[in-house]
């Protein structure tokens, strides 16, 4: 299982007398897509028939049955 990369995001807390703060968002590779398909105007049921006839293109390419 793949671990989130930790993107950071340009939110920033200060008090008079203490160093700025930068906070850590994590953002899945799921909801980067879901967001991308949103902005695009794509159906989502058919991105995902897309996406998952790619995906098994591409194990039976490579002899991989799932």
């Amino acid at each position: 299982m793949r671990n989130r990369k930790k993107t950071f995001v340009k939110i920033v807390s200060a008090k008079p007398n203490e160093a700025p703060e930068r906070h850590i968002i994590e953002v899945s590779t799921e909801a980067k897509i879901r967001q991308l398909v949103n902005e695009l105007g794509i159906d989502p049921s058919e991105y995902k028939f897309k996406a998952n006839l790619r995906k098994f293109t591409r194990a039976y390419m490579l002899g991989i049955n799932l």
